[in-house]
């Protein structure tokens, strides 16, 4: 018996034994498939653009918040990092997979679509949280007085 649940064991881990972390150069090429650079820009700009209809007076400081934006956000200030978070849920044999799928015809498609569903996506978070602000300060409100009860909170002065 242990000599079949030892067999089994190694049988199941000659697939990750085999696995093997994505180069640079495969995570670039699949980060160029995917249009990864123009998509981050796409979401800081729909950050920027949920700014706009949240925070009434951030006109003030757009230019600031794009200035702060292109100094320490840039795509190339953040893509080694990125690189290492796709390593830690991708092998190098999945990447190249992905890269193939993003470069046939409803990969491309997707890619160019991606950016549009995530700002609307966000932008119907933002409007649902804006639509329910009331219930929220409500709720806090009621926890509050709960916390103030039990000896837990004091309201600052």
């Amino acid at each position: 018996m242990k000599k079949i649940l030892l067999l089994v064991l190694i049988i199941l881990s000659l697939p990750a034994a085999n696995a093997r972390d994505a180069t640079d150069e495969e995570l670039k090429a699949f980060f160029s498939a995917i249009n990864t650079k123009a998509g981050y820009q796409a979401g800081l700009d729909g950050m920027i653009e949920i700014q706009k209809t949240s925070v009434p007076d951030f006109y003030l400081f757009e230019s600031t918040f794009r200035d702060w934006i292109e100094q320490y956000l840039t795509w190339e200030a953040v893509e080694g990092e990125v690189m290492e978070v796709y390593r830690s849920y991708f092998t190098g044999e999945e990447i190249v997979k992905l890269t193939e799928f993003y470069l046939s015809e409803v990969g491309e498609k997707y890619t160019v679509k991606l950016p549009f569903i995530t700002k609307e996506s966000m932008q119907i978070g933002s409007t649902a949280a804006q639509k329910h602000q009331k219930e929220l300060q409500e709720m806090i409100r009621v926890k509050i007085e709960l916390l103030q009860k039990q000896g837990i909170y004091k309201p600052r002065q």
